[in-house]
């Protein structure tokens, strides 16, 4: 165990020798699962935490934060209504519509308020703290299995494009290696950490930048582990490792812009002839 972690921390540091021994590694595919998997749970274990925290609270508890944030929404509406400039300039017609949309919201918050009151004391079959503990930790382990899904999406898909720029790898083979990208990732449990530290007066909005940064910068160095685990496994040299994981998306957003157009001729057209 020790062995490999010590392998893992050195692929941060894209040591070529760290991934020529996790490629040596016996059972690279299921090694890759199990590596997703792991990460993916840690890395979102604050927010699972968080979750289940929210989801248990009593019912009464709820219903008056949710009161409290319909508060809340009226009285910023309210500032954004009287707060525009010009507004006591304004056409008398035009204040009298909008002094009325405001009264029509302020009307309408109380029985907003009622409804969803009503939804969270609506009893379950299960007690509040049980059922809330259930949802939060199939969320948790929903978002882990997200993450194995895309792996292998996205991993068969640039496997593609490493066989049209000359590369070769088998599936398997290709994916193990990959996974090592989720690595990096881990910095974004620490970004988790600091997020909770947000609503600190003075300090929370730059921890929460510093959390941000810590999120970017393990986006970029996670995207920089995979183009040298396609470099190791496939053989393409850097550039056309790059171009090979970078195609998928680039493919995928002309498709989408195109299927735009001819959506948007499509509708033209009908338009003309009907």
């Amino acid at each position: 165990m020790a062995t490999m972690i010590n392998t893992l921390f050195r692929t941060i540091l894209l040591d070529d020798g760290a991934f020529q021994e996790w490629r040596e590694r016996p059972n690279l595919f299921a090694r890759g699962i199990v590596l997703i998997l792991v990460i993916s749970l840690l890395v979102t274990v604050v927010a699972f935490v968080t979750n289940m925290v929210n989801m248990v609270k009593p019912a009464d508890m709820v219903v008056t934060e949710i009161e409290k944030g319909f508060d809340e929404a009226a009285r910023v509406m309210e500032e954004i209504f009287l707060g525009m400039p010009g507004f006591g300039a304004m056409d008398p017609e035009a204040r009298k519509g909008m002094e009325m949309a405001l009264d029509a919201y302020r009307e309408s918050m109380p029985l907003y308020k009622n409804m969803v009151a009503d939804i969270v004391q609506i009893k379950a079959p299960l007690p509040r703290g049980i059922s809330g503990f259930l949802q939060a930790l199939g969320m948790w382990l929903t978002g882990a299995l997200s993450s194995i899904a895309g792996w292998l999406v996205y991993g068969a898909m640039v496997l593609v494009a490493v066989n049209l720029l000359g590369g070769a790898a088998k599936l398997p083979d290709f994916l193990g290696m990959v996974s090592l990208y989720a690595v990096p990732t881990l910095l974004g449990l620490l970004g988790a950490l600091l997020g909770l530290l947000t609503s600190i007066p003075i300090l929370g909005w730059l921890l929460g930048a510093l959390a941000f940064l810590l999120g970017l910068a393990a986006t970029i160095w996670a995207v920089v582990v995979y183009i040298k685990a396609v470099v190791v496994v496939s053989g393409l040299d850097t550039g056309r490792a790059i171009l090979a994981v970078v195609a998928p998306p680039l493919v995928l957003f002309v498709l989408g812009v195109v299927l735009a157009v001819l959506f948007g001729f499509w509708i033209a057209f009908l338009a003309a002839v009907l």
